[in-house]
């Protein structure tokens, strides 16, 4: 049995299933890596033959030696987000078109990442959401006292 690891920090990608094959595809400035598994067991499936289609340009994805195929094309840089990319997958008796959308280019997302808040760490938000916290029962508390009276008093003397 062959297996395939995915590149570190690989990103961004996409998975399409047919009836019985799945395709991952990482999206890399002018290159699609794609990883093909069967479907039901999760087994690499590395002797196809991958035809992927995106708009006018198309041609067979290259098989790598990590089990992985690899298609590169000019007009793939140029691709935006959401557009359509077809594979038509041939293995041993199994024949099929997938279809999905194309990922965001590696230079649209970090252009995203560059300054948003929405991209801090989980721990900052929980950070965040416990001092907002802390602040409206301070305030809470401190509105109490003033209605009760029962604020804190200067020390005698001063």
């Amino acid at each position: 049995m062959s297996t395939f690891t995915t590149p570190d920090g690989a990103t961004p990608r996409v998975s399409a299933r047919g009836e019985h094959l799945e395709i991952t595809a990482l999206r890399d400035h002018g290159t699609l890596t794609l990883y093909l598994d069967d479907y039901a067991t999760n087994t690499p499936v590395t002797d196809a033959q991958v035809i992927v289609e995106l708009g006018s340009a198309s041609g067979t994805a290259a098989p790598q030696p990590d089990g992985s195929y690899r298609w590169a094309h000019d007009s793939l840089d140029a691709a935006p987000a959401d557009t359509v990319v077809r594979f038509t997958v041939a293995a041993g008796s199994d024949a099929e078109q997938i279809e999905t959308r194309l990922p965001a280019g590696a230079d649209a997302a970090a252009h995203r990442d560059e300054g948003g808040a929405a991209h801090l760490p989980r721990s900052a938000w929980i950070g965040i959401a416990a001092a907002a916290a802390a602040l409206l029962l301070a305030c809470v508390l401190w509105r109490r006292a003033r209605r009760t009276g029962h604020a804190l008093a200067a020390p005698a003397g001063t």
